[in-house]
């Protein structure tokens, strides 16, 4: 997602900035990620994996003349328990809880 708001967000502006920051406590580990960019609605985009058919957006991407890629959101969504936008869409939440430790 870091690369993601760099690439995307920040359009590979090095005179922008990314803001990054985790919270690791004993029940879980929180990203907060935040790009200058003028944000995106994460449920439309066409050129990034979709988990009905994860490789179509593959041929837009190709008919686009983009890199190979497009999983961030797929794998964030699918790994994390919680993956949560800011309504601009300039910001993104990742939250991985972890299971109680045995008594």
């Amino acid at each position: 997602m870091g690369k993601n708001a760099v690439e995307w967000g920040n359009r590979n502006r090095a005179d922008l900035l990314i803001h990054m920051e985790y919270t690791l406590s004993e029940k879980q580990l929180e990203f907060i990620i935040r790009d200058q960019g003028e944000g995106f609605d994460p449920d439309n985009v066409p050129h990034a994996a979709d988990p009905s058919d994860p490789l179509a957006h593959t041929f837009v991407r190709e008919k686009l003349g983009m890199r190979e890629g497009g999983f961030g959101i797929l794998l964030s969504r699918n790994f994390m328990d919680e993956v949560r936008y800011n309504a601009k869409g300039n910001e993104v939440t990742l939250i991985k809880r972890f299971a109680p430790a045995a008594k």
